[in-house]
Order: C-alpha cells, then structure tokens, then sequence
C-alpha cells in the first residue's frame, strides 16, 4: 500500500490525482460504450493519469517510475489486438526502435562524455512509446523531444547567461512524454493511427 504517498519520491499524493484519475476513467467508460472507436479512445484515456503522472514526478524530481510503464505497455497491445490498421508488428517495431535509439544515443554520449546520457527510466519509456506509435512515431517522438530540451536548455542558458546550467541534468522523460502526445495526436489525424 502507498498510504497517500508516492512511491519513487514519497512525496503525499495530491487529491487532485484522484480527482483526475476518477474523471479520466469515467471519460473512458463512457467514451468506450458511445463512440465507434471508443474502446480505444477509452484505452487511451485510461492511460491519461499514468502518462501524466509520469511527466509530472520526472519533471519534478528527475526520477521516472518504471513500474507504471508496465500498464501502458499492456494498453498498447490491448490497441494492437483491437484496433483495424495497428498490429503487433507495428507495436514490436516500434519497441525495437525505440530501445535502439536509446542504446544507440546513450552509449554514443559514454564514449563522447564519460558519461550516461540517459535516465535508467528512459528506455522503457521509449519502449513503451514504441509500442503506441510505431517505429516512425518513435523516431519523430526521439528526435522532437531532443529539439524542445536543447531549445529549453539554450533559452535557460541565454537567461542566466551562466555555463553551469549547460551541466544540469534535464528531465528528458517529460520532454518525451509532451512529444509523445503530439506525436501521437499528429498520426492519428494524419493516418488514422
């Protein structure tokens, strides 16, 4: 049991989370039983609370809980088995990108930096992220949330006008979530995912 405590930070959990993960879920409910699609708009909005959830506690701690990908990734194949164009070759592929890019670019920054460039909460997100929107998805969620965070760092640093920000660490995890969602708003008007 949390006890109304968070279990990465144990820091109390706010009554607006339950508020929130309430609405959330009745939207869904509702969303599943009225609209054409809505079983997995309904899937999707079930995920709201964790993915929001996640965004908030990395950008606040720089910590991601891992154990919360383990929901999302099950809703993610959920939608894989149900929905008419995903699949689960798009799923899996979207997974293997996704940990590829993140082994890729981490173990690039080691051998550049001396240093892990990446949380170890980052790879099962992007796995996760795969599994939602594919290997396209994934590589346009990558590539978007590096932009934003080197444009966030750069303004910071243009703010300060202090080289030490360039050292901070950066919570990457809610810069892939906030892309995530426009990525998969994105492919989802464009072609129909």
């Amino acid at each position: 049991m949390l006890r109304g405590r968070c279990q990465a930070c144990q820091s109390p959990i706010g009554s607006s989370h339950v508020v929130f993960e309430i609405f959330a879920s009745a939207l869904a409910l509702m969303a599943a039983f009225t609209l054409e699609d809505g079983l997995l708009l309904g899937v999707f909005i079930m995920s709201l609370p964790l993915w929001l959830t996640a965004f908030e506690t990395d950008r606040l701690a720089l910590l991601l809980p891992t154990t919360w990908f383990i929901p999302l990734g099950v809703m993610a194949l959920a939608m894989a088995e149900f929905h008419p164009i995903y699949s689960w070759f798009f799923a899996g592929a979207g997974a293997l990108v996704g940990g590829a890019l993140y082994t890729t670019f981490n173990l690039y920054f080691k051998l550049r930096k001396g240093v892990w460039g990446f949380g170890s909460g980052d790879l099962p997100l992007l796995i996760v992220i795969g599994l939602w929107v594919g290997p396209l998805g994934v590589a346009m969620v990558f590539f978007g949330s590096a932009m934003i965070a080197t444009a966030h760092m750069a303004i910071r640093y243009a703010m300060r006008h202090d080289a030490a920000v360039l050292g901070d660490r950066v919570p990457w995890g809610s810069y892939l979530i906030g892309t995530f969602f426009m990525t998969h708003l994105f492919l989802h008007v464009s072609i129909g995912r």
